[in-house]
């Protein structure tokens, strides 16, 4: 059974570092993108792990904007992870939805979690 942890959060220093969590996101978002070959089909692209990290970048980036409660998970979680946004990330995944003519039609953002030891 996982250990719950009950958090006071300073709003000031929560919403600072909120901030900088976006900045470290966006600069992820921008770096990748340059890097996305746009010529690859749909298929060759979920498999690319480039554009998965931009994806789940993205996600990550569009939840702590629109949902309060993600982001202070994400703020904890950034904590947890000696600040490091790359090691919060890996806590994430994409999961793709086809249609039956094999096209794309829906990505959800998925938490990973870890296993027991």
């Amino acid at each position: 059974m996982s250990e719950e942890k009950i958090i006071d959060i300073n709003e000031e220093v929560f919403a600072s570092r909120i901030e900088i969590i976006k900045q470290q996101l966006v600069a992820i978002v921008n770096e990748l993108r340059k890097e996305i070959d746009e010529t690859k089909s749909t298929q060759e692209l979920i498999k690319d792990e480039k554009f998965k990290t931009w994806l789940i970048s993205n996600e990550v980036l569009k939840m702590i904007e629109s949902n309060e409660n993600f982001a202070r998970l994400v703020y904890f979680m950034h904590g947890e992870c000696d600040s490091n946004i790359y090691k919060v990330l890996a806590y994430y995944d994409i999961d793709f939805e086809f249609d039956d003519n094999n096209n794309l039609t829906k990505l959800t953002l998925i938490t990973l979690e870890e296993e027991n030891e």
